[in-house]
């Protein structure tokens, strides 16, 4: 018997390369000092988008403190976004900081991209350090109030209402 002809054939595709846009990096502000208490502060933000996290949508916020000794201080919020292909529901905890940005009620269809919303706006904000006792576990206010390890550190817990700031 002969060699059997292979049947395999090529399947290379040729794409057109894409230029991958690249981000402008700049320094950020500065890291919380020992002395910077839980508290509610005057931030603006300085930048959003969204992340994923395991199989969880993550908006992360940056915000700048604007007022008082720790003015300059840099500070982040980690926020879930409970969305399916995209559509959040208005009355989470994500969709109700956005209507805090907003400063009106989200209607049906708008643009809830974190880089767009909140970029560029001054707030009131919630800061704490880790909600719970060690990573994992029950969360309660309290723990906020305290660092817990060395591993703990101020964060941005809730956007409580949209400032203005006059020049």
């Amino acid at each position: 018997m002969g060699a059997v002809p292979s049947k395999l054939k090529a399947n290379l595709k040729i794409v057109a390369g894409t230029t991958a846009k690249t981000k402008h990096l700049r320094a950020g502000s500065l890291e919380p000092s020992e002395s910077m208490a839980p508290g509610q502060y005057v931030a603006a933000c300085e930048g959003g988008t969204v992340t994923t996290k395991g199989k969880n949508t993550v908006a992360v916020l940056e915000f700048r403190i604007i007022d008082g000794a720790h003015g300059g201080t840099a500070l982040r919020q980690w926020i879930q976004i409970p969305d399916i292909d995209g559509v959040v529901p208005i009355a989470s905890r994500y969709g109700r900081q956005c209507a805090i940005a907003l400063g009106r009620e989200i209607e049906s269809g708008d643009d809830l991209d974190p880089g767009s919303i909140f970029r560029g706006k001054f707030f009131l904000v919630d800061v704490g350090f880790r909600k719970t006792e060690k990573t994992g576990g029950t969360a309660t206010e309290n723990n906020a109030l305290r660092r817990k390890d060395g591993r703990d550190y101020l964060r941005v817990h809730a956007v409580l209402e949209l400032q203005e700031v006059l020049p």
